[in-house]
């Protein structure tokens, strides 16, 4: 009965990170984009740093001071647009979270509008 018990207890235990992980929305666009070039017609090429990268409920950012970010909440605004709220673990150790609005301008083409620091950042996707 003992080892019973104990089992039950950690699945009452691990429920909540469990939970948690699942709320979690995968981002409406993936792959490899670019900072350079924005402007260039189609996906670009040449995708050299600094670049971003969207899979599943995480990105990666080489373009800014935080390189790592999880997606937490996400809202359809509209057909192109999407409010999003994402956690990040900056050095050393900082925990916090940035929103913002992402923007399908075309399929190879986006823009992020950061309100909270003024920050508008234009990517284009890669081959």
């Amino acid at each position: 009965m003992p080892r019973t018990l104990n089992l039950v207890l950690a699945v009452v235990a691990l429920a909540p990170a469990a939970i948690g992980a699942a709320r979690a929305d995968s981002y409406p666009v993936s792959g490899l984009w670019t900072y350079t070039d924005v402007a260039g017609a189609g996906p670009s090429k040449t995708c050299d740093s600094p670049t971003m990268e969207f899979v599943g409920d995480h990105r990666w950012d080489t373009g800014g001071g935080v390189p790592d970010y999880r997606n937490v909440a996400i809202e359809k605004l509209d057909a192109s647009r999407y409010a999003l709220n994402d956690e990040f673990l900056g050095p050393p150790n900082v925990r916090g979270n940035v929103q913002y609005t992402l923007e399908l301008l075309d399929e190879d083409h986006l823009v992020m509008n950061i309100v909270r620091y003024g920050r508008t950042i234009a990517l284009r996707r890669c081959v």
